[in-house]
């Protein structure tokens, strides 16, 4: 029997372009070599259904708003001409009776608006009601300049030139009131870290694109308690899953600057914490030269008053509400959520968003009035992650009930 071949103790030669050094120089044993491949393996392909689910639900969470507005605006410009038509006397002049009917029309689509679509929080009630109004009435008003223009005074065509004219402009509407009325609707942020243990296309799996934007979270030695290795691949494979959501990079680091140059083309906002070493003006002038959004971070152990002096300078204050960064898991602490109602009473005067991260959860997120909010164990610990989305989404107007 011929005797098996003795294998070369010379290194395994091969191409720099195919091998990382290390494996140039010398084969690596099985473990490793096991390591080496599942790192650098694709995401397994998903099938045809779980793709087509993906797509579904990506499409209908990111126009849920639109869809919301394309219902109420129909049942409000039908309740307005059946009023117009069947309630109000027709022996009324026409002008009266459709500022009648378009008042009650208004008042049922706010309402329907702000409870069930948008989810307006009680302290922006008045606010929006008013700049509503003033919208509506501009709309309401461009309709009826051209139906003037028709010069067609014949009652019996009025309703259908409503509705068409209601139609050629409603999303001239929808627009000015996603900017102006309704600028406060959450946006809500999946968490996923960039480390070397963390399965981004299992994430991916669970919640497709059933949220607002990608919170990616990179925390090094510096700041977190014995924390995984910093994998920035995860970082691009979020890009790569999420192609048209925006990426939060929060840098969990007491030297962002280290990490910037590799996370600068997959990341869209960056996120830097007060008590970092590096100069926060300098990190903020460099996001700004590559027109990237900017934020600072707030956590517990910072002074409030450090914040006043970059309030003009960013996009984003984001209030870390856990008391060990880095960790899933924990209890947001009270402390924060006061924060959040302070820096609300300013936030107009200096032009920055909040954005609020740890501890969200549908039990509380009603008592947090940030427009951005950053959930992580509450939806991929869940049972049904899909349905933690929509619960915290519908929670965050609606408050959980206390038990007793």
């Amino acid at each position: 029997m011929p005797k098996r071949p003795v294998p070369s103790s010379r290194p395994f030669k091969t191409t720099s372009a195919r091998w990382p050094a290390s494996a140039r120089r010398r084969w690596p044993p099985k473990i490793a070599r096991q390591t080496f491949f599942k790192s650098r393996s694709r995401p397994k392909s998903r099938t045809t259904m779980q793709t087509l689910r993906h797509r579904f639900m990506t499409t209908w969470y990111r126009s849920r708003y639109l869809v919301g507005f394309i219902l109420i605006g129909f049942v409000s410009i039908c309740l307005e001409l059946a009023l117009m038509y069947a309630v109000i006397p027709t022996a009324w002049p026409r002008p009266l009776r459709a500022g009648l009917a378009l008042a009650c029309g208004i008042a049922v689509g706010y309402l329907l608006n702000a409870k069930l679509n948008f989810q307006v929080a009680p302290r922006y009630l008045a606010s929006t009601f008013m700049k509503y109004v003033a919208i509506s009435v501009l709309s309401f008003s461009l309709n009826m300049a051209v139906i003037y223009y028709l010069h067609d005074n014949n009652e019996s065509n009025y309703w259908w030139q409503r509705m068409a004219t209601a139609g050629v402009l409603f999303l001239f509407a929808y627009g000015l009131h996603r900017c102006f009325t309704f600028d406060q609707a959450r946006n809500l942020g999946i968490a996923v870290y960039a480390s070397a243990d963390e399965n981004v296309d299992a994430i991916f799996s669970a919640v497709g694109g059933s949220c607002d934007h990608i919170h990616v979270d990179l925390v090094d030695e510096s700041m977190g308690e014995n924390p995984a290795p910093v994998n920035l691949f995860k970082l691009r494979q979020a890009r790569q899953l999420w192609p048209s959501h925006p990426i939060a990079l929060h840098v969990m680091s007491s030297q962002p600057s280290r990490w910037l140059p590799a996370a600068w083309n997959d990341a869209d906002w960056f996120l830097f914490h007060l008590d970092c070493e590096d100069n926060l003006y300098d990190l903020i002038f460099a996001c700004r030269e590559r027109g990237k959004k900017v934020g600072i971070v707030w956590r517990l152990g910072n002074q409030q008053s450090q914040l006043m002096q970059y309030l003009p300078h960013v996009d984003f204050v984001m209030i870390l509400g856990i008391a060990k960064p880095g960790q899933s898991g924990q209890k947001t602490c009270p402390e924060a959520i006061d924060l959040v109602n302070v820096l609300n009473s300013v936030r107009n005067r200096y032009g920055f968003e909040l954005m609020f991260d740890g501890g969200v959860n549908s039990g509380n997120i009603s008592d947090i009035e940030a427009k951005y909010v950053v959930s992580a164990s509450a939806v991929l610990r869940a049972d049904n992650p899909l349905l933690a989305v929509h619960e915290i989404r519908r929670r965050s107007h609606f408050p959980a009930k206390k038990a007793a």
